[in-house]
């Protein structure tokens, strides 16, 4: 599976209940129960679906996965120095 195709399912329009807001916007974070309005910065209970919670969690295995090879990649070229 690949995480490309599936970060248009992750995205979630989401509506702020704000009454003096109501901005509607596309959110494709990664947090996984609360959003905050870009506008009034009120906070947004995100009701992610099954699915989309299991891309949350691919995608942040792979952030994880990404960090640490990042981190053993700069060890081994200080050692070489």
């Amino acid at each position: 599976m690949s995480i490309c195709t599936d970060l248009p399912n992750k995205m979630k329009t989401i509506k702020c209940p704000n009454k003096r807001c109501k901005h509607e916007w596309n959110y494709s974070g990664t947090a996984r129960f609360y959003a905050t309005c870009p506008i009034c910065r009120y906070k947004v209970w995100i009701d992610w679906t099954a699915e989309q919670l299991e891309v949350l969690e691919q995608i942040k295995e792979l952030e994880e996965e990404m960090k640490s090879e990042q981190g053993v990649g700069s060890n081994n070229k200080e050692d070489e120095v």
